[in-house]
């Protein structure tokens, strides 16, 4: 200080040393670091710690400050509260230098300043003065910045939080950021954690990681991290993906929340439950409405969002599409998929009919705004899998190992099933019915329907498995048994072959019904002459057509019961032919010496072979088609109005009668005798005056053996001299069936004698 009066200086003071002639004006600068990154870098964490470096210029040495200091938010302007209060921190000093610095920390709860940038704010007291302040919003120096990473995942194929376990997946987390410091290098580290388990996603025993580094041009903004990863055998799976913010390789944010659904995206898991709507089983009958229900479970899809499932039916052995009329069967539908677990039916209607045999596989397909995102396309999986068996039968006779056998008393036929399209090692049961072909209805035995079943565990899809009817079979010629059979598992239909007109399921029953007549006479009476023919025509129906067969006839004695035997051997014939069709006839003919048998009746009985095997039989005693006459005639002549013996005069009105033994006879049957008197010398029949001496007698046989008496009335008086001998014919129809023609049969004959005399004395 100068003092002057009328300027001239009478004083001063000018001690620079002089303290009291000294003010301060101080200045002070401010330098905030993060204890922990040692940067202007901090995380949001329970517990940071800031250290501001106060730096301070013009102190009084010696003098004690104190710097205060508060937080402030940069984007406000407005002091940072934490639980409503500011955050402030102060230190208490003496200068021991002008110039120097001293450290102010603060301690506080980030956890809620997540994406704040605070600038420090500081004011140097002394005596509780303001001596001054650092306040610049804009400094950064005295600037922290607290970044807050938020991250949004999603597939780069749905552009939506879910995708495909595919072979190759790529998800971009595009990370939104806020409160960096602009121009700062900056590396955003990520991994993909997997939600259920909580722990990191391995691929090949490493974690799947991916990174980007940036420098932000604005303090707030987005950066994308691209994951590309092999994502087999992860359905099922919800991604989420952590990410970690770094700057000069100090972490500063993080963003790791398992349960955030922006940081998510869902690989969803398909498996389904293929039945049949009916039988409610994987089996399906082949019927033209089949309709198949396939239950999709699925978990691990995104809620809210709308999906479709769309099946298409496989087939097994060719691991293609079904085809029918050239179009797969496919089905679909969509839904709302209200959480990630969930199930959804689909469901095929179509003509299954045409598939019998096939085993079918529903594959199914998940997409989500037309990307597949799920697929479960397993042809081994077994409850995806739908059986459509499909069944054919062989019937055929225990006996004759083909479609045709004897209606005998016990009669068995086996039914050999093929089958199809079967699960190996699972239970079936095959019930089958006999059918009457012509009838069109069940076969009735007693009353009661001819069925047969048959319980298997087939070891392989197609195979072959018996079911054996055996039944009384009297009475069932002429019959075609047609075996319908059914195939159940778990008591539901699922295969039926029951077409009437398959000769396959088809067993031929034969009827042979027969007539027999004479060669010559064409009736059912033969002569008994040395060579005898005797025709028997069997009419055969119910024959399996094309094959060959052998019809064998035997002559019986209608009386005994017994073979006709002649010189000790049986009257035996045979014809072998092929059936051409169902019904038919063949004629055996039987050639033999009848004149052993007069009298007899025989009865042809007539069996038919086939491979050896009797197939049909005839043989009815009392059946009169298939009985021949052989009528036996037998004379005994005499002289009835003189000697009642075979010896008489030569009388005017001489009268001869012949009793005619007949056998053999078919009663109820008209006969004429007809008799002539024969010349024994000359073989010729006897005549007086020129005609010849007959007589005949019709009558209607109500006997097998009968006597009949003709009489002949003749003028003897010529006949002196005559050996007659009376010959009788026997005649049925007009057709000659027996005759005695024995001109040396004393039994015959009758003599007339011619005596001479010689009178003597």
């Amino acid at each position: 200080e100068t003092l002057t009066y009328k300027k001239i200086q009478i004083a001063v003071h000018a001690d620079i040393e002089d303290k009291d002639q000294t003010v301060y004006i101080p200045t002070i600068h401010t330098s905030a670091k993060d204890n922990v990154t040692g940067i202007n870098h901090t995380e949001a964490d329970k517990e940071v710690t800031i250290t501001d470096t106060v730096t301070y210029k013009g102190l009084e040495v010696g003098r004690e400050y104190t710097v205060s200091g508060t937080l402030m938010n940069q984007r406000t302007g407005a002091k940072i509260l934490v639980n409503g209060k500011p955050v402030t921190a102060s230190t208490t000093f003496t200068a021991e230098e002008k110039e120097g610095s001293v450290e102010v920390v603060f301690t506080f709860d980030a956890t809620a300043l997540e994406g704040t940038t605070t600038v420090v704010f500081e004011t140097l007291y002394t005596e509780n003065k303001e001596v001054a302040a650092h306040t610049d919003i804009n400094d950064k120096g005295q600037t922290i910045y607290i970044p807050k990473i938020r991250t949004t995942a999603i597939s780069d194929d749905t552009n939506d939080h879910v995708t495909k376990a595919d072979e190759k997946i790529t998800l971009i987390d595009t990370v939104a950021f806020t409160s960096l410091e602009v121009g700062r290098e900056y590396t955003v580290t990520g991994k993909l954690m997997d939600r259920a388990a909580n722990k990191p996603i391995l691929v090949d025993g490493k974690e799947v990681t991916a990174q980007t580094t940036f420098v932000p041009e604005t303090t707030d903004g987005t950066v994308d991290v691209t994951f590309t990863f092999d994502g087999t055998g992860l359905e099922d799976t919800v991604i989420v993906v952590f990410e970690t913010l770094y700057t000069e390789k100090k972490e500063v944010a993080v963003h790791a929340d398992i349960t955030d659904e922006e940081q998510s995206v869902y690989v969803p898991e398909i498996h389904t439950k293929a039945e049949d709507a009916t039988t409610e089983i994987n089996h399906t009958e082949a019927l033209p409405k089949a309709k198949i229900v396939d239950t999709v479970s699925y978990s691990s899809l995104l809620p809210g969002k709308e999906y479709t499932m769309t099946g298409t039916l496989m087939n097994k052995k060719t691991g293609e599409p079904i085809l029918i009329d050239g179009n797969p069967v496919t089905s679909q539908v969509a839904f709302m998929a209200e959480k990630p677990e969930g199930s959804v039916k689909i469901v095929f209607l179509f003509d299954a009919s045409v598939l019998a045999g096939t085993t079918v596989v529903a594959f199914e397909s998940l997409t989500y705004k037309g990307v597949e995102v799920a697929v479960h396309a397993d042809i081994e999986d077994k409850d995806q899998t739908v059986y459509i068996p499909e069944i054919h039968t062989t019937a055929v006779g225990e006996d004759t190992k083909d479609h045709v056998t004897e209606a005998k008393k016990d009669v068995t036929i086996v039914d050999i099933v093929s089958f199809k399209s079967l699960e190996v090692g699972r239970e079936y049961t095959v019930k089958g019915v006999l059918m009457d072909k012509s009838a069109e209805k069940t076969l009735l035995v007693n009353g009661e329907e001819v069925t047969a079943e048959t319980t298997f565990v087939p070891e392989t899809t197609d195979g072959t498995v018996d079911v054996t009817f055996t039944f009384d079979g009297t009475g069932l010629e002429d019959t075609l048994l047609v075996a319908f059979e059914t195939l159940y598992t778990e008591e539901k239909e699922v295969g039926v072959h029951a077409e009437i007109e398959d000769d396959a399921q088809t067993v031929y029953l034969p009827k042979i019904q027969t007539e027999a007549k004479d060669a010559v006479t064409e009736i059912d009476h033969t002569e008994a002459l040395p060579k005898a023919k005797i025709i028997d025509t069997v009419s055969y129906s119910s024959l399996l057509p094309g094959k060959e067969y052998t019809v064998t006839g035997t002559l019986m004695n209608k009386e005994t019961k017994e073979p006709v035997l002649i010189d000790g051997e049986k009257v035996t014939a045979s014809t072998t032919f092929t059936a051409e069709k169902s019904e038919g006839s063949v004629e055996v003919v039987f050639e033999f010496d009848a004149s052993a048998i007069a009298g007899t009746t025989v009865v042809a009985f007539e069996s038919m072979e086939y491979e050896g095997v009797e197939v049909a039989v005839h043989a009815d005693i009392e059946d009169e088609d298939q009985t021949v006459y052989i009528p036996d005639v037998h004379t005994t002549a005499t002289a009835a109005n003189t000697t009642h013996d075979h010896v008489t005069g030569a009388n005017e009105d001489l009268i001869i009668t012949d009793e005619v033994v007949l056998t053999g006879l078919k009663i109820g049957n008209e006969y004429t005798v007809k008799g002539v008197l024969m010349d024994k010398s000359t073989g010729e029949e006897l005549k007086v005056n020129d005609e010849s001496i007959t007589a005949e007698e019709t009558f209607t046989a109500d006997a097998a053996d009968m006597i009949i008496t003709l009489t002949y009335t003749l003028d003897a008086t010529t006949l002196a001299g005559t050996t007659t001998v009376v010959f009788e014919t026997l005649y049925t129809e007009g057709k000659e069936v027996g005759r005695h023609h024995e001109i040396d049969d004393e039994g015959q004959t009758v003599y007339i004698p011619e005596i001479h005399t010689t009178a003597k004395d």
